[in-house]
């Protein structure tokens, strides 16, 4: 590596940074194209990405994020579930995982209790969430989806890793998956804080939340619109002392 960079201008682009490329680093006196990798790494998750999105002001699912134990996650999907029964599945997402691989859904119109609440129209007390938090908890290792069931075998396995690092809930559009788009990004928050778009593109599902590849360029999105959310998510994360690929 030192005899393909001598004489000429060099760095290193990392993926997730971590203290071997920073050892690399200065093993080759060559700087990172990213900012601190601690400060980075926070940014990185579902749930960084969220608190980025609501700092830039970005619309974001009804959901939750920093979620790190079982009853804290059957807690908050109660209670979005009871003020929110309109939505037909609730998503979640292991913090660290990515391509869909953390992924599990649970269609709210198989239990049988919130379609009974959804129909009286009920006005949401205590009580009453108290007593759908015990139907929740019952149902969820029995009804919920896990969209890599190849990776995590049944909802113990599945929980015992959210509770480790962490996840979000978020509500699923309500327009069948088929007619969902799934636009994405790339872009680079330079060393002086601008940001440059390098490419976007649309993804596909070949199942539920899992995703299978993309179409290149995203065509669901008005260019303009991304652009401008591109450079408020950006400009929010170079403040927080992020930069480089995104």
């Amino acid at each position: 590596m030192r005899e393909l960079i001598t004489g000429k201008q060099a760095y290193i682009v990392p993926g997730k940074p971590n203290d071997f490329d920073v050892q690399l680093s200065m093993t080759l006196r060559l700087p990172l194209l990213c900012g601190e990798p601690g400060k980075t790494n926070v940014f990185s998750t579902k749930s960084g990405a969220k608190r980025i999105f609501q700092i830039a002001d970005v619309p974001v699912p009804i959901g939750a994020y920093d979620l790190y134990s079982f009853d804290e996650f059957v807690e908050v999907l109660t209670k979005l579930i009871a003020h929110h029964l309109y939505i037909n599945t609730w998503i979640f997402k292991i913090d660290d995982e990515f391509g869909g691989r953390g992924h599990a859904s649970l269609n709210v119109e198989s239990v049988k209790t919130v379609m009974e609440l959804r129909k009286k129209k009920v006005e949401m007390t205590e009580s009453i969430i108290r007593k759908l938090e015990e139907v929740i908890r019952k149902v969820l290792p029995k009804k919920a989806k896990i969209a890599q069931p190849s990776l995590y075998r049944n909802w113990d396995s599945y929980m015992a890793q959210f509770s480790k690092v962490g996840g979000v809930i978020e509500a699923a559009p309500l327009c069948p998956q088929a007619q969902v788009s799934s636009p994405s990004i790339s872009f680079i928050i330079e060393p002086d804080g601008n940001v440059d778009i390098l490419g976007s593109y649309d993804k596909f599902a070949a199942t539920d939340y899992v995703n299978a590849g993309c179409f290149f360029p995203q065509k669901s999105v008005p260019a303009m619109n991304l652009k401008t959310l591109c450079h408020s998510v950006g400009s929010t994360m170079y403040e927080k002392g992020v930069m480089g690929h995104v």
